[in-house]
């Protein structure tokens, strides 16, 4: 094996590499856009109850630096008007093997909005009980309203 191998070797997986991180740049940008967007269909089915002031809506994001350079993670939150909430928090991309996650918390329950491959639909997972398969439910504006009514229920 000679250093010319080596070298050559060696710029190969530079180059490899640096292909990752350009396609993960832009499925990173992709997942933004989708988590946004996620969010903004959840405010706009939701607004009646804004409208009435029973629920009020909170967005941030947080930047913060990994191995890759910065990443912004979005949180989004329902309040009710009893200081109830539903929290939304982008998991990220390239998680699970699903293209991206968002978790969503509320009352003792954790649901998995997954995303499962870049152009896909999105579903709700829910592992109930720790030794059975989860329930996996597509993402609709029906089946959402279910979740949030089942949790109202509980106050």
């Amino acid at each position: 094996m000679s250093i010319q191998h080596l070298c050559d070797l060696l710029e190969e997986k530079k180059q490899e590499l640096q292909k990752h991180y350009q396609q993960l740049a832009i499925d990173t940008e992709y997942w933004n856009e989708e988590v946004i967007g996620f969010y903004s269909k959840v405010r706009e089915w939701l607004k009646p109850l804004a409208q009435q002031s029973l629920i009020s809506f909170e967005q941030h994001s947080e930047s913060s630096a990994d191995n890759v350079g910065m990443v912004t993670t979005e949180f989004f939150t329902i309040k009710f008007f009893n200081g109830e909430t539903i929290e939304f928090k982008d998991a990220g991309i390239r998680t699970g093997g699903a293209f991206g996650r968002i978790d969503m918390c509320f009352g003792n329950r954790y649901i998995e909005v997954i995303l499962e491959t870049q152009h896909g639909n999105w579903s709700l997972v829910e592992q109930k009980y720790y030794l059975e398969k989860p329930e996996v439910h597509e993402f609709t504006q029906e089946n959402f309203e279910k979740i949030v009514t089942s949790f109202a229920k509980t106050f």
